[in-house]
């Protein structure tokens, strides 16, 4: 699981996210020194979306979930990039917010829930991928280093 939401290394107030082992934030996403077989970024932003490429790119399965892509760019830019991310094999979860996190064995086990404005997006090429009743969550596929 990669935290990619912001310029500094941040990790959100999730709960159970913090007491997992191995959970990345962007410094140590790119000091890997192999891909990922599975991974969940976190962050819709530059570096979120960098990291998601770039490890599918290498042959990992990606999910990134977040409010919007690039939100601080023109939205246009963010569907025409969510157009490409999911044409290369990123699972995009817009609209979604991070709402738990546990490990099961291996596996990280996110569970995701509406944003603050529910499952919508301002990037037209991403399909929001959450549950419609806010005070639901939805275990995303499971997420291993």
């Amino acid at each position: 699981m990669v935290l990619a939401n912001g310029a500094d290394p941040f990790i959100p107030p999730i709960p159970g996210l913090r007491e997992l082992d191995g959970v990345w934030t962007n410094r140590e996403a790119t000091g890997m020194k192999a891909e990922p077989r599975r991974m969940l970024v976190l962050g819709g932003g530059l570096v979120g979306v960098e990291m998601a490429q770039a490890v599918r790119r290498l042959g990992g399965e990606v999910a990134l979930v977040g409010r919007s892509l690039l939100a601080r760019e023109p939205a246009r830019l963010g569907g025409a990039l969510g157009d490409v991310l999911k044409r290369d094999g990123v699972e995009l979860h817009l609209g979604t917010r991070g709402a738990a996190a546990r490990r099961e064995g291996d596996d990280y086990v996110p569970e995701l829930a509406p944003g603050p404005r529910g499952p919508t997006s301002s990037s037209p090429g991403a399909t929001p991928n959450a549950p419609s009743a806010p005070s639901r969550s939805t275990p995303t596929p499971t997420t291993t280093r």
